[in-house]
């Protein structure tokens, strides 16, 4: 996944289901854009190999066998959060 330029990886959205997987998308965007509307937003997929970086602004991301999280959500305290959301144990993010 990409959302509004934040490297990302669908392999842990998968059991979300794209309805899902969009409310977290735009729960994150909302948290580090909150005045752009949402504007760039987006769902993208790739097949690439584990260990592969994922292009994307923020430095991109790296697909890994578990979710990956940007450091810039680590830093804000959300790490657990979204791996709460992605496993399906509570409903937004913030």
């Amino acid at each position: 996944m990409v959302a509004d330029a934040h490297g990302g990886t669908y392999e842990a959205l998968r059991t979300l289901g794209e309805a899902k997987a969009a409310l977290a998308i735009y729960d994150l965007d909302t948290i580090s854009w909150p005045t752009n509307g949402h504007e760039g937003c987006g769902m993208y997929f790739e097949r690439q190999p584990t260990g592969s970086g994922i292009a994307g602004g923020m430095g991109g991301g790296e697909l890994r066998p578990g979710p990956w999280i940007h450091v810039e959500f680590e830093k804000l305290g959300l790490a657990d959060a979204i791996r709460d959301v992605l496993a399906g144990r509570r409903d937004p993010i913030a």
